[in-house]
């Protein structure tokens, strides 16, 4: 959102927030949302290579029309802390665990409810091997749903193979180095067990590297960088490995004891101290009517 506040602040961030919250649920009608919030990153994650995500660049809260607007720690500080308020006000659970990845926390609210339809709202590609018959990734970004056949079409691999994918060929944005040479078209073409709907083991991939070493030199770098590839799928796979019992034991005490309620008087206080009147907050709790509050456990 590229406007300022009525005081001269610049809050795209949580007024953006809050709009593609309110366009989701007016499109998907949800009967419980959970917000999962990052925490600074995985420390099993930067213990097993302290290269990850090194390259990451902070993300802008904010969209200008014009050059030369600093981002600045004091105003994301400012904008964070008046979403998290907000989302208190009405009956949206928010789950925040140190150390803690948010992509890890959604994977573990996903295995809990696994079997209830559920959406996952991120444009960020390593939810699509969470895509399932119960789970779908909405796109922020394009702002349309991600699905099975989608992923296939992009990638030639089914979603529930695509933490398998990223393993061998990598990823740049969080600085995962994958096997030299090997991009997503060859890695497909290489390895046609993957394309099945059927899901695909690493040692199913080394096997098939050794017995078509003389083929190509991309099996024999392959088995070479072998190493690379076991590290990289502990890296990449949202399989709840990455979390210890206490951060998994926060997560599942967030669910039992969240109970949301509304407080529209609040949230409207949190409005005008952020100085965002364009912001329609009854739209807003229009938009929440479907929504339950009381604790999640007794409503799976």
């Amino acid at each position: 959102f590229p406007n300022v506040s009525t005081t001269g602040q610049h809050m795209g961030g949580t007024v953006g927030f809050l709009k593609m919250l309110s366009k989701i649920i007016n499109e998907t009608h949800p009967t419980r949302i959970a917000v999962a919030w990052e925490s600074g990153g995985s420390r099993r994650r930067r213990n097993l290579d302290g290269g990850y995500k090194m390259t990451r660049k902070p993300q802008k809260l904010n969209r200008f029309y014009e050059d030369g607007i600093p981002e600045t720690k004091e105003n994301r500080d400012w904008q964070l802390s008046h979403l998290i308020r907000m989302l208190r006000c009405v009956p949206i659970m928010q789950v925040y665990v140190e150390d803690c990845e948010g992509d890890d926390i959604i994977a573990r609210l996903a295995f809990n409810f696994r079997d209830e339809e559920k959406i996952i709202a991120s444009s960020d590609m390593d939810y699509y091997q969470l895509i399932d018959e119960k789970t779908r990734v909405y796109n922020i970004k394009k702002k349309s749903f991600v699905t099975d056949a989608e992923v296939y079409e992009r990638f030639r691999v089914h979603s529930k193979n695509f933490a398998v994918l990223k393993a061998m060929c990598g990823d740049t944005s969080d600085n995962v180095q994958g096997v030299r040479g090997l991009g997503y078209k060859t890695f497909t073409k290489l390895f046609p067990i993957v394309t099945t709907d059927n899901e695909c083991s690493l040692n199913e991939i080394k096997l098939y590297s050794m017995s078509h070493s003389d083929d190509s030199t991309l099996y024999k770098r392959v088995i070479d960088e072998w190493n690379k590839v076991e590290l990289n799928l502990r890296l990449v796979k949202l399989d709840g490995s990455m979390l210890t019992h206490s951060q998994i034991k926060k997560i599942d005490d967030a669910i039992e004891l969240y109970d949301g309620a509304f407080n529209k008087l609040e949230f409207i206080k949190l409005l005008v101290s952020l100085g965002a009147g364009v912001f329609e907050a009854d739209s807003f709790f229009q938009s929440l009517a479907g929504i339950k509050g009381g604790k999640w456990e007794q409503l799976a």
